[in-house]
Formats: C-alpha cells, structure tokens, sequence
C-alpha cells in the first residue's frame, strides 16, 4: 500500500514575491497531486469491510470481523477473524512472541482457543523450534471413540506434567513416571497411586488398599486410603472373587485380639470329587512338615521324612511331657504319653483295608485279639491270669494252642507245674493198658537218652551248650512199631508234617512209662 506524497507545496508560493515564477501556479502540477491521490486510494483499503491482498503489516489495529489469507501482525485486537492461515512472528532477540486470547468482560467470561478439524482429520496443536517439529496435541475421531493423544517426535523426549511447577508426572518410551500422587477419578476421585513416608507408595481405593515395600522393607502390607498400614482389616480375594495359585518362599498368617482365631482356610466350592488339599512338597534330603507352636515356642510337629526309611512321624518336644492324643468324635480315643500309650474304646490294627485285629478291653479286662477268635485277655476275673478269648474278648476253652509245630516256645518259666485237665467227665474210652502196650512202655525206659540240642551247639559250641535228658522221637515210634502198635495213635507222639519232625509230650509219656512199671 502507498501512502500519498505530497508534490507541490501551494502554500509555499504564497510566500514568494509578486513577478516570481514560481508564484504561477500550473495545471501540470495539479495533474501530479492528482495522479498521487489517486494512486494512493487505489493501494489504501476502505474503512468499512476492506479487502486485502498480499502481505500486510498492520503496528497496531483493532479489528472487528477480518477476512484473511495471510497475516503478519505485530499487535492486533480482534474481535472476530476467519483465516486461512494465521502467523504470529516476531525477530526479537531473547524476545518473546505471544498469541493471547483475553476475556476482559465479567461473569462466565471464558477465553477459548477452538480447534475444530472436520471429517476424518485431526485438530492439532504442534509444537516446532527452529521449524522442527518436537511435539504434538491431537485430538481426533477417526471413525471411532474420540483421543486425545499427547505425542513427541523424537526418540529419549518425554512429557512431563508440572502442577505448581512440580514435575509430577513423566512419561518416557514405555516408562511413567509419578511424583506425588496420581488419583483416579470418574468426576470423583475413586482411588489414588500415592507416595508415603518418602520412599514408600501405596494403591488404594477410598477404603483400603496395598502398601509397597512398608516401613523401608521389602514387604507388601495393606493399608488403608491414605497409605497406612492396616492390621486385620484388608482381605485378600474373596468367596466370589479367589486367586487361581499363589507361589511364596514364606506365608505367615498373624491376628492380634482377646480370643481372636487365626485361621488359614482351604476351601473346594465344587461338585463331585472336589478334594481340598494342603500340600507340602519338600526336595532333595528336606522333610515335608507342619509345626505347632504357642508364642513362637514350637511344642509339636508332623513331618514326612525319605531319610533312612519313608516315615511320617508325629512328635512333642522334649522337655515338655506332652502326650499326643487321637480324638474321634471329640473322644479321647488314643494317648501316646513318653512310653506310655492308653487307648480308650477299640484300637483296630489293619492292612489299611480290613480289620485283622484289635486291642481293647471287656469290663476291667484288657484283650489282644485277631478276627477269628484267637486272643489273650489279661486279668481275667479280677485275678492275675492271662486266658485264651475269642474276637470279642470271652473266654475260650480249649480251642487256642500256644505255639505250634514250626513256632514253639524256647522256655517256659514257671514257678509251679502244668495244671492239665484231667476229670473224667472230660474222657471217655478209659482202659487200662494192653499187655502190648505194658511192653512198650517197659521198653521205653530203656530209650532214655542224654542229648544236646544242635541250635545250641551251633550257637554256644560243643563245650558250652548243655546236656538233656529225653527219648528220640524216632526211637519211641520204632517201640510202638515192634508191638504192632501205631505211635500216631497216641497223644504222647506227635509227628510234624510242615516242620517235617517229631515231637513228644513227656507228661504223657512219664505216665505211660510208669503205667508199664
């Protein structure tokens, strides 16, 4: 735009002499203030809704409604403009060029930068220095649920917000960054990330929550919503809402309280075969083990050991005379006191699928029987007899043999004989010997041997084992044979299919002798 320059000063000439040239005034000179003026108004733009083209530089302007291609403003007030580009400059150095938007009204008087992109495009704020771009705000729809995204542009950048000046949240490539607290809201604030005694940080809701490494340790603590730990109050999981599977090196379980149960629960909700199931699992040479204590004194434990033989061993420590006690049905049942074990009811011994025994007891009478009637009960009507019993502890006579052919008694300590029955309501076929049998039984005085055992021998020697006197077996049989007679016929001579040898009874054979006397 032109300016109008003025050509001819008409005023200087009326200052000149009379008969001065230059005092005449000349229709060429109009012509030239013309032709400026002219040129001039065609270069200014109007007043009212001017049009501008090329490059304007407005120093100072207020403007109402302005339509612009392209603009270069050093200070303007606009109340209203419609631009294809606008660019604020300024080439000051260590300057600073602003583009500020002032409400200067009162009430509700809002100051609004509106970004309005159209179709699928993005309303952009970006962030250049030296014509580089470094940063971008983009807000857009895409055909989608609206972002606003918050990106940098060059790789190890980060963006960092600053309430107050304070850096409070970074965010680097796949790092955030918190300093404070970091709350979640949905209009209201739901819950908080927060930072508490310095180095320590907690997740909470507006109830309770989890504290991080509390009190400088490398624990995890509960706590309430401001970040203080919390004792008994938080739990973790719930009926409707468990964990699948937790791995610790360490879990203790601790409740303070007057009467207050400490409990850990295992719990199968399911149907069917829904076992629940607490399971140790020990390596190497370790042992699998539950220990009991009271005051951080451990008093009992139960431990499974593959050392030596595989055991499951139940034990209280020394010391404190703790007896263990099984109670079916809150019953006393079963006492294992230091070498003493009392059992009240039955106590069933199995090969873990049927009874084949039991220890218990009949009025004041301990028994110890199998399951087919083959026992011994002790004190026996209140005196100090040990009788044969059936399975369920009475008395049985006559039927129980006390070692057999193949499993004898060494040595039977007795202060007085044998009581052998001998009534006569118990016999029948009573005769007196036959002349064959007087001379067996005459014979069989000359039988009479003196012997050493061979087990005694091979266990003592020849020189320390002892001297017996009796029959051989063989001999006695070989008597009977001379008469005719069958040895097995009688109860004195015993022949051993199993154990493939003889036996003699001598009480018999005493008698036997004496009768052929």
């Amino acid at each position: 735009m032109s300016n109008y320059t003025v050509t001819t000063n008409f005023g200087d000439k009326d200052s000149l002499p009379a008969g001065n040239s230059g005092k005449i005034i000349k229709g060429s000179e109009f012509t030239t203030e013309f032709n400026n003026i002219a040129t001039m108004s065609a270069t200014k733009a109007d007043s009212a809704s001017p049009t501008i083209t090329g490059n304007t530089t407005l120093q100072t302007a207020t403007i109402t409604t302005a339509n612009t291609t392209t603009a270069n403003i050093t200070t303007a007030n606009i109340t209203t403009a419609n631009c294809d580009n606008l660019s604020v400059e300024k080439a000051t150095n260590n300057g600073q060029t602003d583009l500020l938007i002032h409400n200067t009204g009162t009430g509700d008087a809002d100051a609004v930068l509106k970004l309005d992109a159209g179709a699928t495009g993005e309303s952009d704020i970006e962030f250049l220095h030296d014509g580089s771009l470094g940063a971008v705000i983009s807000y857009f729809v895409d055909g989608g649920s609206p972002d606003l995204n918050i990106n940098t542009n060059t790789s190890g950048s980060v963006i960092d917000l600053q309430p107050n000046s304070v850096n409070t949240l970074r965010a680097a490539e796949g790092v955030v960054t918190v300093t404070g607290d970091l709350k979640f809201s949905d209009g209201s604030v739901k819950g908080e990330i927060g930072i508490i005694d310095t180095n320590n940080i907690y997740l909470a809701d507006n109830t309770a929550g989890i504290r991080i490494s509390g009190a400088g340790t490398n624990n995890i603590f509960a706590c309430d919503e401001n970040g203080a730990i919390t004792d008994g109050v938080t739990n973790l999981g719930a009926s409707t809402g468990r964990f699948g599977t937790g791995f610790f090196t360490g879990l203790e379980l601790s409740k303070a309280g007057t009467d207050a149960d400490c409990n850990l629960n295992v719990t199968a909700t399911g149907t069917g075969d829904a076992d629940a199931r607490l399971h140790l699992d020990s390596a190497d040479t370790g042992e699998a083990q539950v220990e009991f204590a009271n005051a951080g004194t451990v008093g009992a434990d139960i431990v499974w050991s593959t050392q030596a033989d595989d055991k499951l061993i139940v034990t209280t420590k020394s010391g404190l005379n703790a007896p263990i006690v099984l109670e079916p049905n809150n019953v006393a049942t079963l006492t294992v006191a230091e070498e003493v074990t009392s059992a009240k009811g039955v106590l069933n011994i199995t090969n873990g699928t049927n009874i084949k025994g039991h220890i218990t007891f009949i009025g004041s009478d301990l028994f110890i029987t199998d399951e087919i009637d083959c026992g011994l009960r002790f004190g026996g009507s209140s005196t100090n007899n040990i009788l044969p019993c059936d399975s369920a502890g009475a008395f049985s006579n006559e039927l129980i043999n006390l070692g057999g052919g193949t499993a004898r008694f060494k040595t039977i300590f007795s202060k007085n004989d044998l009581d052998t029955s001998s009534d006569r309501n118990l016999k029948q076929s009573i005769e007196e010997l036959s002349e064959a049998e007087v001379r067996v039984a005459q014979a069989c005085k000359g039988l009479i041997r003196k012997y050493k055992w061979n087990d005694s021998v091979e266990r003592k020697g020849v020189d320390g084992s002892r001297y017996h006197v009796g029959v051989i077996a063989q001999d006695l049989e070989a008597a009977f044979e001379a008469e005719g007679l069958n040895a097995e016929k009688y109860g004195m001579f015993t022949r051993n299919e199993e154990a493939g040898n003889l036996s003699v009874k001598y009480s018999e054979l005493l008698a036997f002798i004496i009768g052929g006397l």
